[in-house]
């Protein structure tokens, strides 16, 4: 999720900061409690996206086995008759309108979801 949530910082931030000595055993508690901050952060940041992004994300991963245990933990749910127009509509020309959205979406939906996370990144969509 950090990717998604984090555009400016791609890389996930579980740093090793403690390991920095080579002679140091690994420290599975402070990795643990790195991770958690980090799912913390990341929760956060989902919910602190606005209502229509975090609808195109869901829709785009729920049914991936990579994202679908986040939105299960968090028991968020979504509907729409049409994911093309509802990302359309979000990013409002940011996105060439001569794409097959729907059949990247069928086919590359986490690839795509990654891509509006860095037209985020790089575009200031402030009509939301």
């Amino acid at each position: 999720m950090s990717p998604l949530l984090f555009p400016k910082r791609p890389y996930h931030f579980l740093l090793k900061d403690d390991k920095l000595q080579t002679d140091q055993l690994n420290n599975p508690l402070n990795d643990a409690k790195k991770a958690k901050r980090l799912f913390l952060d990341e929760l956060e940041a989902f919910r602190n996206l606005p209502k229509d992004l975090k609808k195109i994300y869901y829709l785009l991963l729920k049914d991936t086995i990579e994202f679908d245990a986040f939105f299960k933990y968090i028991d968020y749910k979504e509907y729409t008759t049409s994911l093309n127009i509802e990302i359309n509509k979000f990013f409002n020309n940011k996105i060439c309108g001569n794409v097959n959205l729907n059949q990247i979406i069928n086919e590359s939906p986490i690839e795509l979801a990654y891509c509006l996370a860095l037209i985020c990144k790089y575009t200031y969509i402030n009509s939301h």
